[in-house]
């Protein structure tokens, strides 16, 4: 994944957990365009993160 995207979901997250199917980390944030997200995604190490997925949630 590119700097510029885990900036983007490291930068714009308004909370952290862990995905209940998946049991990975995620994130839940704003797009730029406003929509509310979750990303569910793999530490790869410390400087890579590979998301596994992200869909529209409903904003808390």
């Amino acid at each position: 994944m590119g700097s510029n995207r885990k900036k983007l979901i490291t930068c714009n997250c308004t909370a952290t957990g862990m995905s209940q199917s998946a049991g990975r980390p995620c994130v839940f944030g704003y797009t730029p365009d406003g929509r509310y997200i979750i990303i569910v995604y793999e530490e790869i190490d410390d400087d890579t993160i590979m998301p596994w997925t992200a869909y529209e949630v409903a904003e808390p």
